[in-house]
């Protein structure tokens, strides 16, 4: 990755293998001081790339706790090199505030929601400049013919039942959304616990990979879809909500927290080569099923 690095005038700076998610990331400094990232060929475009840097760029310069986008030495923030797409971020301290599907380790957990909340307050009121090429997550893009993460309603170990439930909880979530009119704006649409670091500060946010113009409530929905098995989850929901300070319709939260879940349905089906992905996706479509029958039952 030296001549990689070299492009941003870091090529002396040591470069390890961090992670591989959507994205390669390399860890680049000892302490790392950046993270390089090698971009999944036809993920997004140079210029979604870009509109997502730019964004963050915009609220790091707000004072929010995120990676800032690091500009090339011959300037853009985004290397193309035959095709594959680079981009340098500043490394950001801290330790995730959780992951996959292990408990909580958290010593104080509603203060850390609570936290949480109001980090994403702050992110929705900061906004971001206007347009900006990144992905809908409107009523299209999570319950349209071809949803953003795929057609949830089709997953191949769905019964003929689950099917039908999940085709009319579709039909009457897009009415729910065309009857509220709810604004779209810059959303980070990925804040799981992964994406979350506890730092000795407070909180960052990290990962805007999915960044799109969506609803606020579905950033609020996303880190509780995660802790919907967990005692306490009543507990968390409401520090969250309180962090965030301003009032969310309780059904609204609802529907989108059952939409959520099923946006991840149509996101596993091509994950299930392997006895993990198996696993995943059978805790995955669960989840969804039973989000959706506690949401028509109520209705």
């Amino acid at each position: 990755m030296r001549d990689i690095l070299a492009a941003w005038g870091q090529a002396d700076l040591p470069c390890t293998h961090h992670a591989a998610r959507e994205n390669h990331v390399y860890r680049v400094g000892a302490p790392p001081q950046f993270a390089l990232r090698q971009h999944r060929r036809g993920l997004r475009s140079l210029e979604q790339i870009e509109a997502e840097l730019t964004w963050m760029g915009h609220l790091a310069d707000q004072g929010l706790a995120v990676p800032r986008p690091q500009a090339l030495t011959a300037g853009g923030l985004v290397l193309d090199v035959d095709g594959q797409l680079y981009s340098l971020i500043t490394w950001l301290p801290g330790v995730q505030l959780g992951q996959g599907q292990r408990p909580l380790t958290l010593t104080r957990r509603t203060e850390t929601f609570f936290q949480l909340g109001a980090l994403l307050a702050k992110l929705h009121q900061l906004s971001g400049p206007e347009g900006l090429d990144r992905p809908l997550w409107d009523s299209e893009g999570l319950l349209g013919t071809q949803p953003l993460w795929g057609t949830f309603w089709d997953h191949p170990h769905l019964t003929p039942q689950q099917r039908q439930a999940f085709l009319t909880f579709r039909a009457q979530a897009q009415s729910e959304l065309a009857a509220r009119a709810l604004p779209l704006q810059l959303i980070h649409a990925d804040p799981l616990q992964e994406n979350v670091l506890v730092q000795d500060q407070g909180l960052a946010l990290i990962d805007f990979d999915d960044c799109a113009y969506g609803f606020t409530s579905f950033d609020l929905v996303t880190p509780l879809v995660q802790r919907l098995p967990n005692p306490d989850y009543e507990e968390l929901r409401a520090a969250l909500l309180n962090g965030y300070g301003q009032r969310v319709d309780p059904p609204l939260l609802d529907l989108m927290l059952a939409i959520r879940c099923l946006t991840y349905v149509g996101w596993v089906k091509d994950k299930m080569a392997d006895a993990a992905g198996q696993a995943m996706s059978g805790r995955i479509v669960r989840r969804a099923v039973s989000q959706v029958e506690t949401y028509l039952a109520r209705t």
